[in-house]
């Protein structure tokens, strides 16, 4: 990642704007390590700044491109507004991706998301069936999916 990812101009644009950056040395802090149970590198944690112990609100492993390193950083915007409850700007994180993204691999998580805001927004289950038949439809094969199986039958 630091020799593609970090160093490319809209990644480091995007995380300025957005994030507090902060890279921990996997040999150099082994207790840090442990406690926020980092296993592998590298580990991505967007933590939630406002909770007294640092919450991970998303979290993935590995290198990742740009494009899909920053629809990451999506689902994590997406996950930080959605356990405030701001309902709107975490469905406007999570439904960007596909605009923004078409390819992502990322797509049908933020459906099954953006899903579940509709349903927390409005107390009714037709625009979280809307997005998840979608995303039934579009991305058969996703795990995201298999979540959302039992509307098949």
């Amino acid at each position: 990642m630091d020799a593609v990812t970090y160093p490319h101009k809209t990644v480091q644009q995007f995380v300025h704007d957005h994030f507090v950056a902060s890279k921990i040395e996997f040999k150099a802090e082994p207790a840090l390590v442990e406690r926020q149970n980092v296993v592998w590198t590298p580990t991505l944690q967007f933590i939630d700044p406002e909770t007294k112990i640092g919450v991970v609100r998303h979290q993935f492993t590995g290198y990742l491109p740009p494009d899909d390193f920053l629809s990451q950083c999506y689902l994590a915007l997406g996950q930080y507004h959605f356990h405030r409850k701001e309902y709107e700007k975490a469905s406007s994180w999570f439904l960007k991706i596909e605009k923004d993204f078409p390819k992502s691999s990322d797509i049908a998580e933020s459906l099954y998301w953006a899903g579940a805001i509709d349903y927390k927004k409005t107390g009714g289950k037709e625009g979280l069936l809307a997005l998840w038949k979608r995303m039934l439809s579009l991305y058969p094969d996703s795990v995201w999916t298999k979540k959302v199986s039992f509307l098949k039958k």
